[in-house]
């Protein structure tokens, strides 16, 4: 079994800052599919009122599994909402041979050790080193 889980926020802020762009998903879905048949993508991410419900739609037309949840306000004006919980338990659950990662969260590293299966980051990531193959995010996969 071969899943994919994406953290769709932080690959978000990640592509943004590095390329000044943002995931062509129509292309990553197909790219994972090509290169990993069979594959189970999982999509995980936050909102704070309905403007995500438009890319929400998208990515299940792409066939993506997608989990979303409110933010929460942890000071005025700041809002907090992550999946690494979430995405980790979704990982351990799925008992797959085969895991992608899309985050390039540090705090992924954990997971990353504790998978027994071959793992794959999508991305880089930002700091320490990874035991995992890395599938680069390259112009074809932006727009």
């Amino acid at each position: 079994m071969i899943g994919a889980y994406l953290d769709v926020g932080n690959l978000y802020h990640v592509i943004k800052e590095q390329y000044d762009k943002k995931i062509n998903y129509k292309a990553l879905v197909n790219m994972l599919r090509d290169r990993f048949p069979g594959v189970d993508i999982h999509a995980y991410g936050c909102q704070k009122g309905n403007e995500a419900d438009a890319f929400i739609a998208h990515l299940e037309t792409l066939g993506i599994d997608v989990h979303y949840k409110r933010t929460r306000c942890v000071a005025p004006g700041k809002y907090k909402g992550d999946w690494d919980l979430g995405l980790a338990l979704d990982v351990v659950d799925g008992e797959c041979d085969v895991v992608i990662i899309g985050s390039n969260d540090g705090d992924m590293q954990p997971l990353i050790e504790w998978c027994t299966g071959k793992v794959y980051v999508l991305g880089t990531m930002i700091s320490g080193e990874i035991k995992a193959e890395q599938i680069i995010i390259g112009e074809d996969l932006l727009k």
